[in-house]
């Protein structure tokens, strides 16, 4: 279920940014085409929606404690999703270059992934 209390996009970009929503990114996994490529010197997906728009999502990487790990090679992006057994986790889509997915087991939010905004719903 999502929270504003965890939503890093809203926090610092206000309305109407905020995290995507679970639907939002198992629907970009659903129906995106999901191409690893590298624009600008970075290597990541460009992912083209069903309408003809695309995103590019940098292999950015995530960080654990100080230490930023698998930069170049995956990406981990938080959803607006708290992990329902462990509060203190939040849901978030993972990719490398081999497979992308939707990663339901969670991540401590006390790790650092990417945040990619969307703009939410008119208030």
């Amino acid at each position: 279920m999502g929270s504003e209390e965890y939503d890093a996009a809203r926090a610092i970009w206000g309305a109407p940014w905020q995290l995507p929503t679970k639907v939002q990114v198992e629907e970009l996994l659903e129906k995106g085409e999901w191409e690893w490529t590298e624009m600008n010197g970075c290597r990541g997906y460009k992912v083209t929606g069903p309408n003809g728009n695309s995103i590019f999502l940098p292999a950015a990487g995530w960080i654990q404690g100080s230490s930023l790990l698998e930069e170049g090679s995956c990406g981990s992006y938080w959803t607006d999703e708290r992990w329902s057994h462990m509060l203190d986790y939040g849901e978030h889509l993972y990719f490398n270059g081999d497979a992308n997915y939707f990663d339901n087991i969670g991540m401590p939010r006390f790790d650092g992934a990417s945040v990619r905004p969307v703009v939410g719903p008119a208030e």
